[in-house]
């Protein structure tokens, strides 16, 4: 039944895309997609109508529905009768239809994203990494970026690649197509490029310097990492002839998303970096280095959890995360992956603990989280530390708004 919905969907959505010709922007990446597709629509929100990838409707199913404006109707059968009859109505008349769509193409397993562009071929193609995620299916990072790839390899001649330039495998992806290409990063030789990073006072300051030109940024509790969305949404907007004054205020407004390094306020005068949405080896240091920079008086706290997916990767890459987390006062794994890390630190860190669950660390968390920490809560969405946020965190938030996972999917 799955396949049979999956042919339906695919057949109208490129039925649709052949009807009303949107410019297509497509983003994937080992991490990232989510972040920057939310910064290219704040670039794109003042300047042209536009339809983007809800949430992560990023694969086969998702994809086509994001392409032709609904949400899943999860198990009701009625409900995708009602989006499939819908979408033939629009094939005639859609008064909503799109100038633009921004697409997450997410990929799992070789072939994915192939599937993908069979559906619809991005003019513009964002590549944001290439790291250390689901390399259980891949097998090395070799064929990660082979996969990822497919999204630049697709592009027509008129077409653009945005590409990271500090990334080496993602910026080897110029050589796959005769598009005209962006390049964003840190480094100066990059098209958009961020310099006079500077992390103080729990503020991070910039500037994106591009054609010769300069522009100011200022975030409160942000951390450098998400620079980089900031600079693939400016080439976007760049390709797209959008004003770089109008660009600098539409990102702005730009902020962490749930789950993915919002501070939240928590009991006992504790300060929460929620990092719970997923974990990979480059998310994982990126929210280490922000913690690291991140200037305090409060004792620093890492509630870690397995990083899934990496196969045969996975012990090794747990085993260095033991030295990435020596500057931290309090370490706290969770998880059975992580208990290679644990095994390392057991010996070397003076507060390192270790629990086979989220569910027993929450028994034992009030015991173990004293007044006046900062923490880091970061791990791979099946060990569920949003449950571990959710505990910390003080009780006036809505936790349906601020924590991820809340669905009733999910809950059951």
């Amino acid at each position: 039944m799955k396949s049979i919905l999956q042919f339906i969907l695919k057949t109208l959505a490129k039925t649709y895309i052949w009807r009303y010709k949107p410019k297509v922007v497509g983003i994937t990446g080992s991490v990232g997609k989510t972040t920057t597709k939310t910064a290219i629509d704040l670039v794109l929100e003042e300047n042209f109508s536009f339809r983007s990838s809800q949430k992560s409707y990023n694969n086969q199913i998702g994809l086509p529905l994001t392409i032709l404006g609904y949400k899943t109707a999860g198990r009701n059968f009625g409900g995708w009768l009602t989006i499939i009859f819908g979408s033939l109505g629009k094939l005639f008349f859609d008064k909503n239809h799109p100038e633009i769509l921004v697409l997450e193409m997410g990929s799992d397993r070789i072939g994915d994203l192939q599937y993908l562009t069979g559906i619809v071929k991005p003019n513009i193609s964002v590549v944001t990494s290439v790291g250390i995620v689901h390399t259980v299916a891949f097998g090395d990072l070799e064929n990660v970026a082979r996969e990822k790839a497919m999204l630049i390899k697709v592009l027509p001649k008129n077409g653009w690649a945005v590409l990271n330039y500090d990334d080496a495998r993602v910026k080897a992806m110029a050589n796959h197509t005769q598009a005209k290409k962006v390049f964003f990063g840190l480094n100066r030789n990059a098209d958009v490029a961020a310099d006079d990073i500077q992390f103080k006072n729990r503020s991070l300051t910039f500037n994106i310097k591009t054609d010769s030109r300069e522009f100011n940024f200022s975030f409160k509790n942000m951390g450098k990492h998400l620079i980089y969305p900031l600079l693939a949404a400016f080439g976007v907007g760049k390709i797209l002839k959008i004003d770089p004054h109008k660009m600098m205020t539409s990102l702005s407004h730009f902020k962490p998303l749930v789950g993915r390094g919002k501070i939240l306020k928590g009991k006992n005068n504790n300060l929460i970096i929620d990092e719970s949405y997923n974990s990979s080896p480059v998310s994982v240091q990126a929210a280490l280095d922000f913690l690291k920079d991140f200037e305090t008086k409060r004792n620093k706290v890492a509630i870690l959890g397995d990083m899934k997916e990496l196969g045969e990767q996975s012990l090794e890459t747990h085993q260095a995360l033991a030295e990435q987390v020596r500057f931290v006062n309090v370490v706290v794994l969770v998880g059975l992956e992580i208990m290679a890390t644990y095994n390392i630190l057991k010996n070397q860190h003076p507060a390192v603990y270790y629990f086979e669950d989220v569910n027993s660390l929450a028994q034992k968390l009030d015991n173990l989280i004293k007044n006046d920490n900062l923490i880091l809560v970061k791990g791979s969405q099946a060990v569920r530390l949003e449950k571990i946020v959710e505990k910390l965190i003080v009780s006036h938030y809505n936790k349906e708004a601020l924590l991820v996972r809340q669905s009733e999917e999910w809950q059951r």
